[in-house]
């Protein structure tokens, strides 16, 4: 939850900051939002692929704990 905030947060920042000295205050509040919701995008797919990385191995070891467990 904290990394996909902070992914908005920083993407929405950056390009206030960006959109606001290339043009007016009214454009930069128009595009940012949508690029604070395109970094969360981004944010979600990194943290899926995380996810699914550190799946397996658990998997794993549940099921070596499982059998161990049956053993006793």
């Amino acid at each position: 939850m904290l990394a996909g905030f902070l992914s908005f947060f920083f993407a929405f920042v950056v390009a206030l900051v960006t959109v606001k000295e290339i043009s007016g205050q009214g454009l930069a509040l128009m595009i940012t939002p949508l690029v604070g919701a395109g970094g969360f995008t981004i944010s979600r797919f990194f943290l899926k692929s995380y996810y699914q990385k550190q799946k397996t191995p658990l998997a794993k070891l549940i099921n070596i704990l499982s059998k161990k467990d049956q053993i006793f």
